[in-house]
């Protein structure tokens, strides 16, 4: 599910339950006889709700929405990162049979059980796992 970045006020809003549980939960009534939540510039569902209860399972819905939000971003940015600390990187393998070789780093893709918390790094000889692997510094590097 692709949306649009988040706000400041949706972060906020994410701030203000985190901090304050249900207790900080935006819904009031309206007149006397319904309920609704709206939070700064978000302004919530466009009908109003008979019940509390109602109102309540609707804000909720929307926090698993911007949950998700979240967790996207968090993703997007990790894999930005481990692509940042691995492209194009002399490394040298340090275990396996392949040990001691000097290979560069030319994509990097999640492993297949344990995702991006263990990168796979694309290499001329194969995938290799990120932790056998140890980046070079510029001046130990010698390809000939």
């Amino acid at each position: 599910m692709s949306r649009p970045p988040m706000t400041e006020d949706e972060r906020a809003l994410v701030t203000h339950v985190t901090r304050w549980g249900s207790d900080g939960y935006p819904v009031h009534k309206v007149g006397s006889r319904h309920w609704t939540w709206d939070f700064r510039s978000i302004a919530g569902p466009p009908v109003l709700f008979k019940t509390k209860r109602e109102a309540v399972a609707s804000f909720e819905r929307f926090m698993e929405v911007l949950h998700e939000a979240l967790r996207e971003e968090a993703q997007a940015r990790a894999v930005a990162e481990v692509r940042d600390r691995w492209l194009g990187k002399a490394c040298i393998i340090s275990d396996g049979p392949e040990r001691g070789t000097v290979v560069t780093v030319s994509d990097v893709e999640p492993h297949p059980t344990r995702g991006w918390l263990l990168p796979m790094l694309v290499t001329a000889t194969g995938l290799v796992p990120s932790n056998l692997v140890e980046v070079l510094s510029p001046s130990r590097v010698d390809f000939s």
